[in-house]
């Protein structure tokens, strides 16, 4: 008599949370997390471990780290979703309260969210949710996640009586500017194809006009800032920024803010992703452009 052999269905793998929140447990997490950053298609610069790293030394006991792991694959990361902690009186509730924002907010970072491998996104987030519902917090936001998928993947864990929750607007110039919209653009991969491709004829031909009038001609000169010339140059940019903006945000928010560009354009210099090219007329800078580079995803 023939049998026939049973069929063998993997048997889903069990998932659990840890919590980083020591230097040293960081440091231990940086073979993992690097691998988990190369295989998130959504993942940013600012969800590197070299990012987060130093902005999270520089600010002990002010962080904590949500790490999913397979418990068969202990090695290996599934999922991280970086966390900044404040701790604050409540005059209202008489009592010291949690409250909870993206981690990569601690350096003012573009982009947060979560770190995750495409095969286990879903689950690893509901159980990273799951996780924070037990926690203490009186307060958690999410604001700059860069995939609308797992925001509200992560949002519907907190539906209910028990919550309240929503999306905050953040709109800035009276309104007319939405600052959760960040758009992307293709661009060709040299200046000239991106004049004769993606301009109008009398776009380009006032470009090239400026260009032979102000920069061949050697009125103006643009340097690229390094490692020397950091200092000097941040200081151009924060000067024209803030004889901007101080008259409107006040001059204790403005050199507030000011030193917070500061920090992040130093993380980037650090670890070489800094592009800030600077116009000169003369000895005088004119314009200064600060860019943080995303290597991996372009």
């Amino acid at each position: 008599m023939a049998t026939t052999a049973p069929i063998l269905r993997p048997v889903p793998a069990q998932l659990s949370v840890e919590v980083i929140d020591t230097e040293a447990g960081m440091l231990a997490l940086q073979q993992a997390w690097q691998s988990l950053e190369q295989r998130d298609p959504e993942g940013t610069i600012f969800l590197s471990w070299a990012w987060l790293a130093e902005a999270f030394r520089q600010n002990p006991g002010r962080w904590r780290v949500l790490v999913v792991r397979r418990d068969d694959l202990p090695e290996e990361c599934i999922c991280i979703l970086p966390l900044k902690y404040r701790v604050h009186w409540s005059k209202t509730q008489q009592a010291f309260q949690s409250e909870i924002e993206a981690g990569g907010r601690l350096i003012w970072s573009e982009y947060t969210g979560f770190l995750c491998d495409p095969e286990w996104e879903g689950q690893a987030i509901d159980l990273i949710a799951g996780t924070l519902r037990q926690m203490p917090w009186s307060r958690l936001s999410m604001r700059y996640v860069a995939s609308v998928g797992r925001a509200e993947r992560f949002m519907s864990a907190f539906a209910g009586e028990e919550y309240t929750a929503h999306w905050k607007p953040y709109r800035i110039s009276a309104g007319l500017t939405d600052n959760l919209v960040c758009p992307q653009v293709a661009l060709p991969d040299t200046y000239e194809t991106y004049l004769t491709t993606c301009l109008s004829s009398n776009t380009r031909q006032k470009l090239r006009r400026f260009t032979r009038r102000h920069i061949d001609s050697g009125e103006l000169h643009v340097t690229i800032a390094d490692a020397d010339s950091f200092e000097r140059d941040t200081e151009a940019l924060l000067g024209l920024w803030t004889s901007k903006w101080a008259s409107s945000k006040g001059q204790k928010t403005a050199a507030k803010v000011a030193g917070n560009y500061h920090r992040i354009l130093q993380n980037a210099l650090k670890l070489n992703l800094l592009y800030m090219p600077v116009l000169w007329q003369g000895s005088r800078p004119i314009g200064v452009l600060g860019h943080i580079l995303d290597p991996r995803m372009k």
